[in-house]
């Protein structure tokens, strides 16, 4: 109860045991991992230790565990009677930072290049009596592959496209989903992939195999037949390997051209591929794969470029995080013109009883004197508005002192009427929209067996409906467009199958876009930041053990400043890695977020 009340805020007495810690106080599994940490320094549990072989496990268990009373009753079967005994080493607790020798790395830049490879070698798996799902694509692979898959007696069942319903609850041994290999394949298609993949985990599945039409290039050069919104497959794919690591999950893109046999024995051999690479594309009878390779800013040409004084900068994601980051160094070396969507309504004048209160624990203190007798979650709720309010007036103030002209527009992205009203509006009253940032994100990381449908649909669309939007509305004279993505999208990320979809839809988005518009369009995919963005104190620490270091706001402002300038691709990675940790990255990487 102490650690609780302290990590906090809320008083002793107010911690019921039976309170659940999520929905009642807010203590989501980030910040649930920070307080397992600090319960076990204190208990010394040995299974918790730094480096023992079931401390992931346990963590995932703890973190999955809704009450205080349940992480109690863990902690007493476990064995946590006490304290450890006085003297001695002090224990190794599993989430406290590893010290890193040496100053913080630099952040490097990256761009994603294609390699062909050899055709994959068989595992040898037998599919006799195995039962297979295909989700049909419309174009007649459904049926080649089904073919193929009963001559080495394997069982199959077709579902329409787009279908988020097993035919059965169970003897599901492979998820094969091929919706987005049509031509009119687009994010619900995500959504199919998602639902289908948590029933087909439940039924005891081995193999789960997501198929696009991108061209067999991943989108780079061709995309299809130019459909916006074709990604998110591989991103979901790629997080749901690291959840599962004893499943057989590939993303597997193809060139529709190549006909349905040819696609058919493609998607057969991915199914039976020996060794770990999860994407993977086929043109031409030509197996391809993604590696990184680093990758220097083009030397400038003349004077340093970026946006005019009469330049009208759209940006989404509120005057809050990094998009204010952005936006207030923006304004310093350029004082331009910003229209500015969040969806915090802008503020009033905060209470004075509340000024000067900086930490969130104090904050909840004085909330809980000020608003006596309010349950937990209105305290939660009331903390957050305040706290996303005064971000908001200190980005303006910001911009305004440095002689820029601000308008701040309350409107959510995913309302996509809205926001297409929006834009329209601007264009109508300013006569141009010059540049974009796209920041607007979310997160609510859980496990794929513990999503819902809903927190999968609102962490996807907040990303994705925004930019499918601007990608309709935005003019091809506009000259520079930036989506905030993440290093989920390129490596997948544990709990991120949501988060890694969308911002695999933006890497596509901004390739299509780039060849569309006159000026240039980028999907920057953002190693972790500190002390900005989505990554809390904890979870940078759990960064930090894990050998990846995080960009400091300084680092991140002056990288964008630098893409604005110079960039010169439509898809770049920018994360601060120690060398080892980014080779490991081409295969099993550390997770990261923007």
């Amino acid at each position: 109860i102490s650690i609780f009340s302290e990590r906090t805020g809320y008083p002793a007495e107010m911690l019921d045991f039976d309170l659940d810690l999520e929905a009642d106080l807010s203590i989501d599994s980030i910040k649930r991992i920070e307080i397992l940490g600090a319960l076990n320094e204190q208990l010394g549990l040995e299974s918790m230790a730094a480096g023992s072989e079931d401390a992931e496990a346990l963590v995932e268990e703890l973190a999955g565990v809704k009450t205080l009373r349940g992480i109690h009753d863990w902690l007493v079967d476990h064995g946590a009677d006490g304290p450890p005994p006085q003297g001695g080493d002090e224990p190794a607790g599993v989430l406290t930072p590893a010290e890193t020798a040496g100053a913080p790395p630099e952040v490097r830049r990256f761009r994603l290049a294609m390699r062909e490879t050899d055709a994959p070698e068989s595992n040898g798996t037998d599919l006799t009596g195995k039962k297979l799902v295909i989700v049909d694509d419309g174009t007649g692979v459904s049926g080649a592959l089904a073919a193929l898959l009963q001559e080495r007696g394997a069982a199959t069942a077709l579902l329409e496209p787009g279908a988020e319903q097993l035919p059965c609850s169970d003897d599901v041994h492979g998820l094969i989903h091929l919706g987005s290999l049509s031509e009119h394949a687009g994010p619900a298609q995500v959504l199919s992939l998602f639902e289908l993949s948590r029933q087909a985990l439940d039924a005891g599945a081995q193999w789960i195999i997501g198929v696009t039409g991108m061209g067999g290039r991943f989108g780079r050069g061709s995309n299809g037949n130019g459909v916006a919104g074709m990604g998110g497959i591989a991103g979901l794919c790629k997080s749901l390997a690291r959840e599962k690591t004893d499943l057989h999950v590939r993303a597997v893109d193809l060139d529709p051209p190549d006909g349905a046999q040819a696609m058919a024995e493609h998607i057969l051999a991915e199914l039976l591929a020996a060794g770990d690479e999860v994407e993977s594309a086929w043109r031409g009878g030509k197996r391809r794969v993604l590696h990184l390779e680093e990758a220097g800013l083009p030397e400038l040409d003349g004077a340093p470029g970026g946006p005019r004084k009469d330049a009208v900068i759209l940006a989404t994601g509120g005057a809050r995080g990094i998009t204010a980051l952005a936006v207030r160094e923006l304004a310093r070396r350029h004082a331009c013109i910003f229209e500015i969507v969040g969806r915090t309504p802008l503020p009033g004048p905060e209470d004075p009883a509340l000024a000067g209160l900086e930490d969130e624990p104090d904050l909840r203190r004085a909330l809980l004197e000020l608003m006596h007798g309010a349950a937990p979650r209105e305290i939660e709720a009331e903390l957050r508005r305040i706290v996303a309010e005064r971000e908001v007036r200190a980005t303006l103030a910001s911009l305004e002192e440095h002689g820029a002209t601000v308008r701040y527009r309350t409107c959510d992205v995913r309302d996509t009427d809205a926001f297409g009203a929006l834009i329209d509006a601007i264009y109508e009253e300013r006569g141009k929209i010059t540049g974009v940032i796209h920041a607007a994100g979310v997160i609510e990381d859980k496990l794929v067996s513990d999503k819902s449908r809903d927190s999968f649909q609102r962490v996807f669309d907040t990303k994705v409906s925004g930019a499918l939007v601007l990608a309709e509305r935005l003019r091809d004279d506009v000259e520079k467009v930036f989506f905030f993505s993440s290093v989920s999208s390129v490596f997948g990320n544990r709990g991120q199958t949501d988060y890694a979809a969308a911002n695999d839809v933006l890497d596509k988005l901004a390739l299509l876009l780039d060849a569309r518009i006159h000026g240039s369009a980028v999907s920057v995919n953002w190693g972790p930041w500190g002390g900005a963005g989505m990554v809390s104190g904890e979870l940078a620490r759990e960064y930090e053990r894990r050998g990846v270091a995080l960009i400091t706001p300084e680092q991140g402002v002056a990288r964008l400043m630098d893409e604005i300038c110079r960039g010169d691709a439509a898809q770049v990675v920018l994360m601060a890695a120690f060398d080892e940790t980014r080779e490991a990255n081409q295969t099993a990487p550390a997770a990261g977020r923007a």
